[in-house]
């Protein structure tokens, strides 16, 4: 199961600050963040037992699953976005 959200990318003009090229905003254009759940053997015996959403959640990153909020972050150590827009699109 994939989850997605679209996050604003810094403006690569002037990276935030804001020109005529971003409309002064600071940003131009999206980038997608990105959360995969693979159906393991774990985690199907979970789905057949009826677990709840948290332990499937547990098992899942348990098995290595990166979550939405990690690769927003990852975006923000590449300087593509800021943290404030992660959290903005990640916030549950």
């Amino acid at each position: 199961m994939l989850a997605q959200r679209l996050g604003r990318k810094w403006c690569v003009v002037c990276r935030g600050a804001g020109c005529s090229h971003c409309g002064h905003t600071g940003y131009a254009g999206r980038t997608g963040v990105y959360e995969l759940l693979v159906a393991n053997d774990a985690i199907r015996a979970q789905i057949h037992a009826v677990a709840s959403e948290a332990e499937v959640r547990a098992a899942a990153i348990a098995g290595g699953m990166t979550l939405m909020r990690e690769d927003g972050e990852r975006l923000v150590s590449a300087g593509v976005t800021a943290p404030e827009e992660v959290v903005r699109v990640t916030r549950d």
